[in-house]
């Protein structure tokens, strides 16, 4: 199971025991971990409640200015959602500069899906 691999530097005790917790309370590790759907997360509301806006929502209010004005108005009454916007405008407004010197610290503990996309910010 890639996700709980144990990368140099990690307690594998303290990897095994949590899994243990987990997997005595009921919850099945593995069938979580195949669940996760990046499709699903893109459209999952990010806030502390059901009607806060997703990572797509937030995408085409700032790229595109499509948000429809019962959401504009939540938006506007959330703490939560105000502050993931301005993450957003932050970054994607953000001049990058290329680093030609790449320093990885830890690089055993990047974890990147077999055949999926890699962004460095």
């Amino acid at each position: 199971m890639s996700w709980f691999s144990k990368p140099k530097g990690s307690n594998p005790a303290e990897i095994e025991r949590s899994l243990g917790y987990l997997r005595e309370r009921g919850f099945d590790v593995d069938a979580f971990l195949d669940r996760l759907d990046v499709d699903d997360m893109l459209t999952a509301p990010l806030g502390n409640t059901e009607n806060c806006l997703s990572p797509n929502e937030i995408a085409g209010l700032v790229e595109r200015d499509e948000l429809g004005p019962a959401r504009r108005l939540h938006v506007a009454e959330c703490d939560d959602c105000r502050r993931l916007v301005g993450v957003y405008e932050r970054a994607s407004h953000e001049d990058w500069v290329a680093d030609d010197e790449l320093h990885i610290v830890r690089g055993e503990q990047i974890w990147i899906p077999e055949g999926g996309d890699f962004y460095l910010i």
